[in-house]
């Protein structure tokens, strides 16, 4: 029987580590893609945090699906103004007594910043917005 020497210990340590490492990234790389419903209705009611450069930290919420038709947006025209509505609910989430006149007093720069930070963050938004507020086109044949 062969004694290992310490360097041969130390590189079969070595090797056994990454074949660890490699089993648990594949393990959370599995992990990451389950879809759990639960978490993500409970993730809706928690305060989210966008850390921005211009800003500095943006509080929200993530809407609802009851919060966001509860919006109406369908009977808005404007999506710029439809934009503007989700925005500021999600703003309100966090800061409950931030009403629509306050949204409506800020700078035209800075609504339009928290548009596109918030739009841009969340690309699924936009889809479900154009979903629920306009009605399908047909395409020539």
């Amino acid at each position: 029987m062969m004694n290992m020497t310490e360097e041969q210990k130390a590189a079969e340590f070595k090797q056994k580590l990454e074949e660890h490492e490699t089993a648990q990234k594949e393990i959370n790389a599995k992990n990451a893609r389950i879809f759990d419903p639960k978490a993500i209705a409970e993730n809706a009611k928690q305060i989210q945090t966008l850390m921005d450069k211009d800003l500095g930290e943006i509080r929200y919420g993530c809407l609802t699906s009851r919060e966001f038709k509860a919006l109406n947006l369908g009977e808005i025209k404007d999506e710029e103004e439809q934009a503007y509505r989700v925005v500021h609910a999600m703003l309100q989430k966090a800061s409950p007594d931030f009403t629509y006149e306050d949204f409506e007093a800020m700078p035209f720069d800075i609504k339009a910043i928290l548009t596109e930070r918030l739009t841009k963050r969340f690309p699924l938004f936009l889809r479900q917005q154009q979903l629920s507020g306009s009605q399908p086109t047909k395409t020539p044949s």
